[in-house]
């Protein structure tokens, strides 16, 4: 709320005040239109605050679903790396068993010719 919006509130509650003041509590005080129209205009900002407020939640709720899904993307993907990491080091430990070494696990021939055997082609 800006400066003039403040002044223009604290008019009209001082209004209010000495309305009271003068004739009770009663249902109805006079106001001078410029009044009248400035609160229905605060009224109406109100409201589109509002639903710009909904609106921005709304979004706020989609982001958090979307990221929420990505995130149950990301820890399978992370999973499925974890058993790729575990069963290669699995097959490598056995290839060591079967006597390959290190040195024949780092050569491509060798994986080429796994690949082969199990028919794997690279695209």
């Amino acid at each position: 709320m800006n400066d003039k919006d403040k002044e223009q509130l604290q008019a009209i509650k001082r209004h209010i005040r000495e309305m009271r003041e003068i004739y009770g509590d009663v249902k109805v005080i006079p106001y001078p239109t410029a009044w009248i129209d400035y609160l229905i205009e605060q009224a109406e900002k109100v409201d589109q605050l509002q639903q710009e407020i909904e609106r921005l939640r709304g979004l706020a709720d989609e982001l958090n679903n979307e990221l929420f899904s990505e995130r149950m993307t990301i820890d399978k993907l992370e999973w499925q790396l974890q058993q790729a990491q575990k069963r290669i080091q699995h097959l490598e430990n056995e290839l060591r068993n079967c006597g390959y070494s290190d040195t024949d696990l780092d050569n491509d021939f060798l994986w080429e010719f796994q690949d082969k055997q199990v028919g794997w082609e690279e695209e």
